[in-house]
């Protein structure tokens, strides 16, 4: 996903904030057309060799902002994949914290990508562990779990460009060739396709890929494509995107199925199960209107209003939506809401300053959890928290905010893989990407300290540190349990 400077943001927060909210926005837009799925794939153990056909470009030049395609060069170190070797001492001038405990309830199982890049699973106290991958040459991104917790998909770029499937297991790996790397992989609900989004030569390109339970075959050429692309699933076989600046439906059976304006005022769409879409809409004096939009009809809801540009993301029951009001420096409320098409004017509604603001769905009373600052936000799968990333001085913090009150971690400075790759992104990934634990006990993250990346587990009831787990520059959790669990609705 690309990212240029948006021209209207601004936040007088620490420069790690700045930059994480300069990357929000892209523009531009061009399209593909539809080409039928490649059979070509191949399976494996782990630790053995993949063999797959080679792209005539396997490591395209990434669009401006995109982080590089790992570096294969070098060769593999002679080692073998131990995300738990011992972790480092505290960077001089620190006294050692005592390290709480891990949070018992908490469950499922981490996909850690490891100091040696290998793909690893763990259990939220770091044993366990289960390597899915020995390359240990950093040739493995973007670890994405299925909505059961039986598989995980990953990307690998090294001789071809891979996309990757394995059982959760460790029983079996399958891999098929894709157009481009993926820098964002989506399981569809009945999990028998994927989307992948990649640099491709229309911009930024959308494919799936057809998994049937032991074998995954990708499309080799994009189904659509534009600068920026975001994307949510509306079924099993459709996604609704925002392509530049076009709202669309690409279906897999038929390609691009509608296409209507939209505008630049947010990134990623949001799909609710009654078939309606959330977006957002620029008007007069840059006021931007949150709506909720019929995709069958076209007619629309306003919800809310604010000035410049914002972020909303639906918890996974669908009765609150986080709104990141990003904001300007000059806000002016009396300015009226504007309407488009079979937008129903609602003249009472609510009109928010910068900041995060919990928008009830059935009554549309709106709450603020927090005031500007904010550069991320992630539901709890199954409560009402929101895991809210905070700039400090002192380095960035997570606060779990609820109705009942809020906790906060230490500061600190996040892995380069988190900061470049998930953070910039924030509202696409907390579509399909958790943090959380499944009972929304725990939430994991990556870290500095000195010159190594840690994985901590952070119990959301606490205060203060974080237990590190393992060496690692990206945790994800389980949606259910990787094996079992609580039933997942992320």
């Amino acid at each position: 996903m690309p990212s240029p400077i948006h021209p209207r943001l601004s936040l007088s927060v620490r420069a790690v904030a700045l930059l994480c909210v300069a990357m929000l926005v892209a523009v531009g837009c061009s399209s593909t057309g539809v080409t039928a799925f490649d059979t070509t794939t191949t399976t494996t153990t782990p630790g053995s060799s993949p063999t797959s056909a080679s792209p005539s470009n396997p490591t395209p030049d990434p669009e401006p902002g995109q982080p590089d395609p790992p570096d294969i060069d070098e060769a593999p170190p002679e080692s073998t994949p131990d995300s738990n070797t011992t972790l480092p001492p505290p960077p001089p001038g620190e006294e050692p914290q005592d390290i709480p405990p891990v949070n018992p309830n908490a469950g499922g199982r981490i996909a850690v990508i490891d100091n040696l890049g290998n793909l690893v699973l763990v259990d939220p106290d770091g044993t366990n562990q289960l390597a899915l991958t020995d390359y240990n040459d950093n040739r493995v991104s973007q670890p994405a779990w299925a909505p059961d917790g039986q598989f995980l998909a990953w990307t690998e770029v090294a001789e071809s460009i891979d996309l990757a499937v394995g059982a959760a297991d460790g029983s079996f790996t399958t891999e098929t060739a894709t157009p481009f790397p993926s820098f964002y992989t989506s399981w569809a609900p009945d999990q028998a396709n994927l989307a992948i989004l990649g640099n491709d030569s229309g911009g930024v390109g959308v494919t799936f890929a057809e998994f049937d339970g032991q074998q995954v075959n990708a499309n080799i050429a994009a189904f659509d494509s534009a600068t920026p692309y975001f994307f949510d699933w509306t079924d099993e076989r459709q996604i609704v995107s925002h392509a530049g600046v076009d709202l669309r439906t690409v279906s897999l059976d038929v390609g691009i199925s509608s296409s209507t304006e939209i505008g630049d005022a947010f990134q990623a769409p949001e799909a609710l199960a009654d078939g309606s879409v959330l977006v957002a809409e620029r008007g007069a004096g840059n006021i931007v209107t949150l709506r909720q939009r019929n995709l069958a009809t076209g007619a629309s809801t306003d919800l809310v209003r604010y000035e410049s540009f914002g972020l909303f993301v639906v918890h996974p029951n669908e009765t609150r939506i986080a709104i990141h009001v990003v904001g300007a420096d000059q806000f002016d409320p009396s300015s009226p809401p504007t309407t488009t098409g079979g937008a129903l004017r609602q003249p009472d509604v609510p009109t928010l300053e910068p900041g995060v603001w919990i928008y009830d769905i059935d009554t549309g009373a709106v709450s603020k959890a927090a005031s500007a600052g904010i550069i991320a936000m992630y539901w709890s799968p199954v409560e009402e928290r929101l895991l809210l990333l905070e700039a400090e001085e002192d380095g960035l913090v997570f606060q779990v905010w609820s109705p009942n009150g809020s906790t906060r971690t230490n500061p600190f400075v996040p892995s380069t893989r988190f900061f470049t790759e998930y953070l910039p992104f924030y509202d696409q990934f907390a579509k399909n990407t958790s943090f959380w634990s499944p009972e929304g006990s725990s939430f994991v993250y990556a870290a500095q300290q000195g010159d190594q990346e840690l994985i901590l587990v952070h119990d959301a009831a606490r205060n203060g540190a974080s237990t590190p787990i393992a060496l690692g520059s990206i945790g994800v959790w389980s949606p259910e349990g990787g094996g079992g669990g609580a039933e997942s609705v992320l």
